[in-house]
């Protein structure tokens, strides 16, 4: 008799193994494919606007964000296929959509800074791109309105999954029906990825897109710079090319105003300001650069009344310290740009000793200098 029971559970055990097995399964597919789904619903035609506006690291946001978004995505969606409780299963994704959507309002910030430093010449602890209060607000805001989609996202999941679970193989594996269930995870992508990019996204993305909308009208001879209260560009008109890059420097907490560098391939560096939906200035930025540059190894500071750059007190008593020991026996032969990092910018200082002095010129209004380094030469 024990032996006829034994027999017939064991059917019973291994159907319950195996559908939990398939559970698992099912929800990660669920979680990747929601994942897949919002970076590419998000940051997707973020990135090819960005990138056909020639904006540096048109791809960071994508790259980063997916990266980030996607453990979360797997963990919510194998742990919810795992757990019998559905008030449990949707709990996850009540947590989980949240979370997303604090990685996304991060990434502009904090996952861009990263990725900038990665070949910064002075890697330093500094956040080039703060996470702001009223950022942080925001993305607050999105948060909570996240939250009511993944009720949405949960109660699609107990819906998808075990429709998957009905449609599975006859070895109990996922079939193209069931993936086909697994995809219903992309409905609440619908109403949360314009969410997202309107609060979050595209306050930067419209500033860069804008200005090389100018850039490129003022590049073409027809166009009537006056007519289109561009008066601004008339004199850097002839030093334009056609080859250059965007480089997003600074807004202000509520992105209203932003300032926008443009890099060209003839040497040229403008920096625009945008503000309340309008590029207002731009200005050659090289050219001030460089004289700034020239009268910090000349004189140890900035006298320039009026300008838009100071020097932090740390950096100033290194040049105090430093150029003394430099001016005695070395002259000044040349300054120029070594590397724009689009939240701050180097440039380096020649010395007909050989000796060398970079020097970070970091964010607008005003620009910062705070950091010079001495290179020291081996002979």
């Amino acid at each position: 008799m024990d032996q006829f029971i034994a027999v017939a559970h064991n059917p019973i055990q291994v159907d319950t193994a195996a559908r939990g097995r398939f559970m698992r399964q099912a929800g990660l597919l669920y979680g990747a494919i929601f994942a897949i789904g919002f970076a590419f619903a998000l940051w997707g035609p973020d990135a090819i606007a960005l990138q056909q506006a020639f904006v540096y690291l048109w791809w960071g946001k994508f790259a980063i964000g997916f990266v980030l978004i996607l453990p979360v995505c797997l963990f919510a969606g194998w742990l919810s296929g795992s757990v019998s409780q559905s008030a449990v299963g949707i709990g996850l994704w009540i947590v989980a959509c949240p979370i997303i959507i604090l990685i996304a309002g991060h990434v502009p910030y904090d996952g861009v800074s990263w990725l900038a430093s990665l070949n910064d010449p002075y890697p330093t602890a500094q956040v080039m791109y703060p996470f702001t209060a009223p950022t942080a607000a925001i993305t607050g805001l999105c948060m909570l309105m996240g939250a009511g989609i993944g009720l949405f996202m949960g109660l699609i999941s107990l819906f998808a999954i075990g429709r998957a679970w009905d449609r599975s193989t006859r070895s109990n594996r996922l079939s193209l029906r069931s993936i086909l269930m697994l995809g219903l995870s992309l409905i609440p992508i619908v109403p949360l990825a314009p969410i997202v990019d309107y609060y979050i996204d595209a306050p930067r993305r419209f500033a860069l897109v804008d200005v090389q909308t100018v850039i490129d009208l003022a590049l073409d001879p027809r166009v009537n710079l006056d007519s289109l209260r561009m008066p601004f560009l008339k004199n850097l008109r002839g030093d334009l090319s056609a080859n250059y890059s965007l480089m997003w420097v600074s807004s202000t907490a509520d992105e209203q105003m932003s300032n926008i560098d443009v890099q060209f391939d003839n040497g040229l560096l403008l920096r625009c300001d945008y503000n309340f939906g309008n590029v207002s200035l731009c200005t050659r930025l090289n050219q001030n650069l460089n004289e700034w540059m020239t009268e910090l190894m000349t004189t140890g500071h900035l006298s320039c009344k009026g300008c838009s750059v100071r020097t932090d007190r740390v950096t100033r008593r290194w040049l105090a310290a430093t150029l003394p020991t430099l001016n005695g026996s070395a002259s000044l032969l040349s300054v120029s740009l070594l590397k724009h990092q689009s939240g701050w910018v180097y440039e380096r200082a020649v010395f007909d000793n050989g000796q060398l002095i970079d020097c970070r010129f970091s964010g607008d209004s005003p620009i910062i200098v705070d950091l010079c380094v001495e290179i020291k030469q081996q002979g």
